[in-house]
């Protein structure tokens, strides 16, 4: 992965290619526990597209602030990715995010 990072980053042109490293994985976090708060909402009722466009509508919604919000998007995990800001700013809100995707997973294992 490194090699990979380094080989990226050389070709890019990435100024610290370790910062992008760090924000990726903390977008790749953000998404997943979005996903899985949005899938865990599906029932019956509501069907599993629903829940599967609420998240994916989530998720773009964070990259449009990224586009007309820039000053606030580097403390947002996804739109961070394009702030060029420090990954430290989006480390909160990635592990609020985290923290409800168990708390939500949690509550609907407890439940059935």
């Amino acid at each position: 992965m490194i090699s990979t990072m380094l080989i990226f980053a050389a070709t890019v042109g990435i100024s610290d290619p370790w910062n992008s490293a760090l924000q990726g994985v903390l977008a790749g976090s953000a998404g997943t526990a979005i996903g899985l708060i949005a899938v865990g909402g599906a029932t019956l009722d509501r069907g599993f597209a629903t829940a599967l466009s609420l998240g994916l509508s989530t998720v773009l919604g964070t990259l449009a602030v990224a586009f007309f919000l820039p000053s606030v998007a580097a403390y947002i995990p996804i739109a961070s990715l394009w702030s060029g800001a420090s990954f430290l700013n989006a480390l909160p809100l990635s592990c609020v995010l985290g923290a409800a995707a168990i708390v939500s997973f949690a509550k609907r294992t407890a439940v059935a």
